[in-house]
């Protein structure tokens, strides 16, 4: 095998026990204005979240280093034409159950691949870019990944791949909430 043939970080994949999603929220990214990213209370509400009480439902599929793939439950978005959603930019806040602190993520994501599943659609998504919050500045920056992938996802994932899952039904723990939600991102 050589260095070219080896597999990359990014082609690992697993899927995460729900129980360990502690959040999922998605905004549409042309949606948003250019300070909106930079400053948290701006960004509002999330379009797309896992909240129970709406019309849809959002389901992590699986997670790599460089991306996931996403699962959208609705009969409206089952009904929309194959390809509508490739190329579309997500800005994502994805919060992990761990071992020992949760692992809190702002994430830009470019739909690369979209297809209808039973009961709604499945995005491929790829990772862009990553979310900081900057302290001296107060704001949230974006800086590119350029095909790196995230360091802390990989190590999430590979940890999954090597230990068996926990049942369903395991609680996952709630995430402190001593600072605000942007002052943990990973």
């Amino acid at each position: 095998m050589t260095a070219a043939t080896a597999p990359q970080r990014r082609d690992y994949r697993a899927a995460i026990p729900p129980a360990r999603v502690l959040g999922l929220a998605l905004w549409f990214a042309d949606t948003l204005g250019p300070g909106d990213i930079a400053d948290p209370a701006e960004l509002g509400a999330p379009q797309l979240d896992r909240d129970a009480s709406r019309a849809y439902h959002l389901h992590l599929a699986n997670l790599s280093a460089s991306g996931m793939n996403l699962r959208i439950a609705s009969r409206k978005l089952y009904a929309t034409r194959a390809g509508a959603f490739a190329g579309r930019r997500f800005l994502v806040r994805l919060s992990l159950a761990g071992d020992g602190e949760p692992l809190s993520l702002l994430l830009l994501a470019e739909v690369r691949r979209d297809q209808r599943v039973e009961g709604g659609v499945e995005l491929a998504l790829e990772f862009i870019a990553r979310g900081r919050f900057v302290r001296a500045a107060r704001s949230l920056h974006l800086f590119p990944l350029r095909g790196r992938g995230v360091d802390r996802l990989a190590a999430v994932v590979c940890r999954e791949c090597a230990q068996p899952a926990p049942a369903s039904s395991a609680p996952g723990r709630a995430a402190p909430r001593a600072v605000a939600w942007y002052e943990a991102l990973g």
